[in-house]
């Protein structure tokens, strides 16, 4: 009801200026970029102050603004204009066919175009090499084939260690068994495993579910609530509870091992932890990145730089934060932009 009560009131502050326009025979070019910009601010403005959405539903109302009322009001203005100016109906179709362009690539493009990131770290800690699948934010509401192109791809790298960073399902509780049960077959028939062990930590969207079924017995998987410690194969792993991922002042003791944190959130790599390779998720890279710019935002308080990709945060510790799989469900807009679904592969190999 929402979106329907702000599209009908955008129309209702649209439809009559674009009337005006019609009517004028002078300035009208100077009304049309004036009301424009009226428009603008109301779709903008007018979902913080009149609807108290909570911030993805502001976010998926300025998404309405642009991707339908953007392209209403320079159709309209192309009409107009078409009698007065070709020059003038020919900018502003041409408007209308960026603004659609964007929202059809966004949407139904690169917000599925899943990319495989390889990196390469080098170590004296480590004798022979290891290859590690980092699967981040899976985050889907109906899981079904791209979630099983994920997995098959995955295991194309044939990785020694899966880390898989939460925010695995958003949904209602109502059909969140299902969804895990589909899940879980879809590994399976993926062939999910790894010889070092598949770890699993908790997101911010799993906490109130039983997300551990979804690797009801999948070989090798550790699913992790409260922080733990493993070893494997001459790799010391500390998974990370929630809680933690998220605490700027956490505190981790170094090993001799060549040691890998992991956690949902990237917020713990500002506190003292001392491993060779930080793993985080959380951000999406942004979901929405502007060229020259970077993230719009990544609902976190690392560094905008360190949201996305590998960065060496000090001399031989590196802080990798996957851009996911998957997108923000609920009220978010379901797109990416400059942003793409990643699973990222690394090899620590030896120096």
């Amino acid at each position: 009801m929402t979106v329907l009560a702000f599209n009908i009131f955008i129309l209702i502050i649209e439809v009559p200026l674009l009337i005006y326009i019609s009517k004028v025979k002078e300035h009208a070019v100077s009304l049309s970029f004036l009301f424009g910009i009226l428009v603008i601010l109301a779709g903008f403005l007018s979902p913080i102050i009149f609807f108290g959405s909570d911030f993805f539903g502001v976010v998926q109302l300025w998404a309405w603004t642009l991707f339908l009322h953007g392209p209403i009001y320079f159709t309209v203005l192309s009409i107009i204009f078409l009698p007065r100016s070709k020059t003038g109906s020919t900018f502003c179709l041409s408007i209308v066919v960026m603004i659609v362009s964007v929202w059809a690539y966004s949407y139904f493009y690169e917000a599925y175009n899943l990319k495989i990131s390889r990196l390469s770290i080098s170590s004296s800690k480590i004798q022979n090499p290891v290859r590690i699948a980092v699967l981040a934010d899976i985050q889907t509401r109906l899981p079904g084939k791209y979630e099983g192109e994920a997995f098959g791809k995955m295991m194309a790298e044939r990785p020694d260690i899966i880390l898989i960073l939460g925010d695995i399902i958003q949904s209602g509780q109502k059909s969140y068994d299902e969804k895990a049960a589909t899940l879980n077959r879809l590994m399976r028939e993926a062939g999910i495993r790894a010889p070092l062990g598949i770890f699993v930590v908790e997101g911010n969207c799993d906490n109130t579910h039983p997300w551990e079924k979804i690797f009801s017995g999948i070989e090798g998987a550790h699913c992790v609530r409260t922080t733990e410690s493993f070893d494997e194969g001459g790799i010391h792993l500390t998974a990370l509870s929630h809680y933690d991922s998220g605490n700027r002042k956490l505190a981790i003791s170094g090993s001799s091992d060549y040691h890998i944190v992991l956690g949902h959130r990237p917020d713990f790599s500002l506190g003292q932890v001392n491993g060779n390779l930080l793993v985080a998720g959380h951000t999406h890279g942004g979901q929405i990145c502007i060229p020259f710019f970077g993230p719009v935002m990544t609902l976190s308080k690392v560094p905008r730089k360190w949201a996305s990709g590998l960065t060496e945060i000090a001399d031989g510790k590196y802080l990798l934060v996957s851009r996911g799989v998957g997108l923000e469900r609920g009220n978010a807009p379901a797109l990416r932009f400059c942003c793409a679904p990643e699973i990222v592969i690394i090899d620590i190999v030896p120096k």
